[in-house]
């Protein structure tokens, strides 16, 4: 909690930092366009503490970003940042962050996603587009945190599209699975065919689409990750 509030407290007007002998006074006169920066006793090998500092202020409600390992798997999005839903595409589904804390279950934030009533609603993440190199060799499967947030159990439609390495053919894995009301659970997808075969392959795309859909539906999603 200290280190959330430094950090926020680093991106408004001040900021102030002691322990084991370091002091980091950062004042901002907005008034005058002038920043005076004071380090007081600062060794060498703490200058990478500082720079971490520095790092969390460009995004200080993300601390994974994503294509970075974490000891989950590989990160995709975090949904930590409005950045996170400008790499996803829909149709009538509204996507948004929501309020901190609520349906987050690693960091501040979730997605909010409202498929809405229609036969069919959806959002995908392009890989292709994104310019992120997925190779299915090095991962078994992509995994999401999701909560129903709807007053009726809802199926959707969970599926990748992979190029096949040998073939250069376009193979899709698909789930179908049906969300109980209020019940938070981790997702996963293994990159297996219908028989249980693995897909090796680059990763084209990934959706998540909801069809004949009679009333809007919510849900909180977080954490996208290859695993």
């Amino acid at each position: 909690m200290i280190l959330k509030e430094n950090i926020m407290n680093l991106c408004g007007l001040t900021f102030g930092v002691s322990a084991s002998g370091i002091q980091i006074i950062i004042h901002a006169a907005f008034i005058h366009r002038v920043t005076s920066v004071v380090f007081c006793g600062i060794p060498a090998i703490k200058l990478f503490f500082l720079l971490l500092v520095f790092m969390l202020c460009i995004n200080p409600l993300n601390a994974q970003i994503g294509g970075v390992a974490d000891k989950e798997g590989e990160m995709i999005l975090s949904f930590e940042d409005e950045a996170d839903l400008n790499r996803l595409e829909s149709e009538n589904t509204y996507l948004r962050l929501g309020n901190q804390g609520v349906g987050a279950t690693d960091g501040y934030t979730a997605m909010w996603a409202t498929f809405k009533k229609s036969e069919k609603s959806f959002f995908k993440y392009d890989f292709i587009k994104e310019k992120q190199e997925a190779d299915t060799g090095k991962f078994e499967s992509i995994s999401f945190d999701i909560s129903n947030q709807s007053p009726l159990s809802q199926e959707l439609i969970i599926s990748v599209k992979i190029t096949e390495t040998d073939s250069g053919k376009e193979r899709e894995v698909v789930k179908k699975i049906a969300f109980a009301v209020k019940k938070s659970q981790k997702f996963t997808l293994e990159f297996k065919d219908s028989d249980g075969n693995k897909v090796n392959g680059m990763l084209k795309e990934f959706n998540i689409t909801a069809e004949n859909i009679k009333k809007d539906a919510l849900f909180y999603i977080d954490n996208l990750r290859l695993k």
